[in-house]
């Protein structure tokens, strides 16, 4: 990996810190049929209620594009909503385009797990309905192990149920696999664990990259 992978960290979480615009930022590329989505990068409003950012979703998700040119759609500004929530969204339906557009095979959507949880990653595909490959979701599984992250949960505690989930929402209007991975926040962030920030989020993001690998393969042979 790139020797400026940690300053890169500190640039895209400034980045995700300043006043923007633009509801959303979207990287095009033609190097992976998979598309990476952080629509938790910043902070939401759900029925009312502010939650918070789970800012190292959209910061992992900046560093795979920059690193390895992966496709990416990332929200940058609250707009007095929330992408994975609200029936309807510019954001999904933005998705939803680019997989037209550019016939991507796989939407990967990015979120993080309260510190308190058990599990280290929670893969939701809505009981395999929006992914249905145990085999390839197993491989999935196994690359997150041998990176030490061991406390793999799929659909638990969140499957992606929901239809206005963007994952179930992107599944539904188009038929591709997606994924929604929820990655525990004490692997990934400097407030819940700040000793190991760094390193866990390099193995989490030479994870990710490894699985895009796989994915890709898989695709073109399939």
């Amino acid at each position: 990996m790139s020797s400026n992978f940690y300053s890169l960290i500190d640039k895209y979480d400034s980045f995700l810190s300043e006043e923007k615009e633009e509801s959303f930022t979207v990287k095009k590329s033609n190097k992976s049929k998979v598309l990476l989505s952080c629509p938790h990068a910043v902070s939401q409003l759900r029925q009312g209620r502010l939650k918070s950012a789970e800012k190292e979703t959209g910061i992992i998700g900046l560093l795979l594009n920059e690193l390895y040119g992966y496709p990416l759609i990332v929200k940058t500004s609250n707009q007095d909503d929330d992408a994975n929530y609200d029936p309807s969204s510019d954001y999904k339906d933005e998705i939803v385009n680019l997989i037209k557009e550019n016939g991507y095979k796989c939407v990967i959507d990015l979120h993080q797990l309260s510190y308190e949880r058990i599990e280290d990653i929670n893969p939701g595909v809505a009981g395999y309905k929006n992914f249905k490959n145990k085999e390839l979701l197993n491989s999935i599984v196994n690359i997150f192990n041998r990176h030490g992250v061991d406390k793999v949960s799929i659909d638990h505690p969140f499957g992606a149920y929901s239809p206005n989930t963007v994952s179930s929402y992107v599944h539904n209007h188009t038929g591709i696999d997606t994924i929604q991975l929820e990655i525990n926040s004490r692997l990934v962030s400097k407030y819940c664990n700040k000793e190991y920030m760094k390193s866990h989020i390099k193995e989490v993001t030479e994870a990710l990259h490894e699985i895009i690998i796989l994915l890709d393969k898989f695709y073109e042979e399939n």
